[in-house]
This record gives C-alpha cells, structure tokens and sequence, in this order.
C-alpha cells in the first residue's frame, strides 16, 4: 500500500498466463493438443520455491489436469442455445415457429424433464402436461384475449449417456412475443443446472 494514499490498493502483475474462456467445439481436444506440445516450464518463470526436479513438474500436471476438468464439465462453452435457435413463419401474418434444441451429455432424461417442467411452470405456464413415459410436456397459454392459444412442446429423450432437449414454441397467425428467442432457450437450458 501506498502510505500517502491509505486507500488505494497495490496491484500485482500476473506471472503465469490463464485461461479466460474457450468457446470453440473442440475447446478439450485444442487444449489436450496445446499442453500435451508444449513445455510449461520454459513458457512459465521459474519460482523460487519449487526445486527443479519433480516439484514443478508436479504442479505443472496438476494445474493442466484442473484445467481439463473444468472445461470439460462446462459443455455449454461448446455450444449455446442460440447456436440451436430456428424460427419459421411471417409474425402477424402466418403462424410462427420457434424451434431450439440442446444436448446434455451428463443430465439423465428423467432429471432434464423434471427440470424443465419447473422451468415452464416458472416462466407462468398453466396447465402443464407431463408425459414421463414418453419424455413429453404441453402446455398452453392465452395471453392475448382473441381465443388463439399459444403453444410449448418440449420433447427430452435419450442422447449417448445424457439427454437431447428439443422445444417448440408455435404462435398462431396474427399474434407476435417479444423476446421469443430467449424464452425457449430458458426452458430448455433449465434442464443442464
């Protein structure tokens, strides 16, 4: 600290370089290759507390397999919802679709159903069918007063070891929603957290 300005706090500059965030499809993979090419401890400065034998060879293992963990449980650096977004159809004048899909490869089917039919019932759906059978759930909402509801179908099934959360949205023709791009995508990305 600074003894003229008690407040104001010593900034240390970074000795090793860090990882922000990798959003590309084969993040894990890119990382494997780059640390399995690379020697850290000639891109690294050498600590004074660590000898040269197996010290720093120790926590350069370490330090590589905590990265890969993290990244690959995040599989939502891969892909997001909007990267899975369609939509069909002239607002006000067809019926319009909104259509989205994730996969989560450690989310149980039963789990991501449960999740979702949460997730529907929070963003103000009444009147939720749960299929757990068929890994269905419809609903309906009427919110502009003309009769013409508007329509949710999630589908989750089964994808490798994990799930695949498809959901539909239809809005009949003549009806618009603001924000349409966003709201399926919370309802499906519900079934990941």
């Amino acid at each position: 600290m600074n003894s003229a300005n008690p407040n104001q706090q010593k900034v240390l500059p970074l000795r090793r370089p860090f990882l922000l965030q990798l959003q590309h499809p084969h993040a894990n993979e890119m990382l494997r290759q780059a640390m399995a090419s690379m020697d850290l401890r000639r891109v690294w400065p050498k600590s004074p507390r660590l000898t040269q034998t197996g010290d720093e060879s120790m926590l350069t293992r370490t330090t590589c397999a905590v990265t890969l963990m993290v990244l690959s449980s995040m599989p939502a650096l891969a892909d997001s919802c909007a990267d899975h977004y369609q939509s069909s159809g002239v607002p006000l004048v067809t019926g319009a679709t909104h259509k989205v899909w994730m996969i989560f490869p450690s989310v149980n089917p039963s789990v991501a159903l449960d999740r979702v039919s949460r997730a529907v019932l929070a963003e103000g759906f009444v009147g939720v069918n749960v299929d757990k059978n068929l890994g269905t759930l419809t609903t309906q909402q009427e919110t502009t007063g003309s009769g013409r509801p508007q329509t949710l179908r999630v589908v989750v099934r089964k994808e490798g070891r994990g799930s695949r959360v498809d959901a539909v949205f239809i809005l009949p023709p003549g009806q618009v929603a603001p924000g349409v791009s966003n709201n399926p995508c919370r309802v499906v990305d519900a079934a990941g957290q």
